[in-house]
């Protein structure tokens, strides 16, 4: 009798933070994270492609097909916009004021002479 295969995990990239969820339940999600290179050293570079592949596993079941995909990651870009600016310095003094928490979402400033809310 054939074994029943785990359904392919999905990815989700949320700011930086990567989430890998299987249909099967009880599966756990094991995952590989490379970046393509040859020779005998390496400077990071400030932006760098990454592939992300990802497949479900649970006893009694087959392994899922795997799920692939490449993700950018921009050094400096602390907030995950795709950009180096002011807001990442603000972000990692929320996350150090924080104590290690997300930063909370930044508001718009307010307009000249309006009273803060």
């Amino acid at each position: 009798m054939e074994q029943e295969k785990c359904a392919i995990p999905t990815i989700t990239n949320n700011n930086g933070t990567l989430t890998f969820s299987s249909a099967t339940e009880g599966a756990a999600c094991r995952y590989e994270i490379t970046r393509a290179g040859t020779g005998n050293s390496m400077t990071l570079p400030a932006t760098s492609d990454y592939v992300v592949k990802v497949w479900a596993t649970k006893a009694g079941y087959q392994d899922s097909d795997v799920a692939t995909t490449t993700i950018t990651m921009k050094q400096g870009d602390v907030n995950g916009d795709g950009g180096v600016s002011i807001t990442d310095a603000v972000a990692v003094v929320n996350i150090i004021l924080n104590g290690g928490a997300s930063a909370p979402a930044l508001s718009e400033p307010e307009e000249a002479g309006q009273e803060p809310e």
